[in-house]
């Protein structure tokens, strides 16, 4: 029997969140006129972990995701995900 793991934790809303943050990485990198090649080298990863970031890869590590944005200048919001305004619990106890 297999073992659980985190991405079995992940609703099909948080899932599709990493697909429409894959496919925005995707699409920037795309207007930028860049191959999946040359992006990878900018980013310092390999294109099979591109190939991840772009798909929406669960698996794949958050920072990955967040050099890709880095590198194309367009990280700014970050920080705001799971800021603490978001959170209603968080928030009763301040």
């Amino acid at each position: 029997m297999a073992t659980a793991n985190f991405v079995d934790a992940l609703s099909a809303d948080a899932l599709d969140q990493l697909e429409i943050l894959g496919e925005n990485i995707r699409l920037a990198r795309r207007a930028r006129g860049w191959s999946r090649k040359e992006a990878a080298s900018r980013f310092l990863m390999s294109v099979s972990t591109l190939q991840s970031v772009e798909a929406g890869d669960p698996k794949t590590s958050i920072g990955a995701y967040l050099s890709a944005l880095d590198v194309m200048g367009i990280a700014q919001g970050v920080s705001s995900v799971g800021a603490s305004h978001h959170d209603p619990i968080v928030r009763r106890h301040l």
